[in-house]
C-alpha cells in the first residue's frame, strides 16, 4: 500500500489498545480475534517495508495475480467495502500486505480539514 492512514506505528498506546481489545474478546464483548488483533498495527519488515495492519485510506496499493484472486473469493458475493477488504485480509492473514514507509502518497485534508502537503503533486 503505498497510500493509507491509521495504525502505522506500534507504539505503547497501542500494545495496550491491543491488550484491552484481547480481554474484550476474551469474555464475548469484541467480535474481533485474537489474530485480527495481534495484526491491527503495522509490524517492521526492512527499511522502507512494514507488514500492512488494518489501514483506512488504502488509496494508491498494487495487488499480484495471487491476491487478487484471494480478494475476489473474499468479496464474492459482494460484501465488503474496499477499505475494510483489505484490512480484514491482511488482518486476517489471507494476503500478505504490506505498507511502505514513509508513505509516497498522503491523504489531501487533515483531520481539521486543512490542505496536507503530498510528494506527489
Amino acid at each position: 500500500m503505498w497510500g493509507w492512514e491509521k495504525n502505522g506505528v506500534n507504539n505503547f498506546s497501542a500494545r495496550f489498545k491491543k491488550l484491552f481489545y484481547h480481554f474484550q474478546h476474551s469474555i464475548g464483548r469484541l467480535k474481533w480475534d485474537h489474530r485480527v488483533i495481534r495484526n491491527l498495527y503495522a509490524r517492521p519488515f526492512s527499511n522502507n517495508l512494514k507488514k500492512a495492519g488494518f489501514h483506512d485510506y488504502t488509496y494508491a496499493y498494487a495487488v499480484n495475480r495471487s491476491g487478487a484472486r484471494k480478494l475476489l473469493a473474499l468479496q464474492t458475493p459482494i460484501q465488503y467495502i474496499a477499505d475494510n477488504l483489505l484490512a480484514h485480509a491482511t488482518t486476517k492473514e489471507v494476503v500478505e500486505g504490506y505498507i511502505v514507509w514513509p508513505q509516497v502518497f498522503l491523504h489531501d485534508t487533515l483531520p481539521d480539514g486543512t490542505h496536507r502537503d503530498s510528494y506527489i503533486r
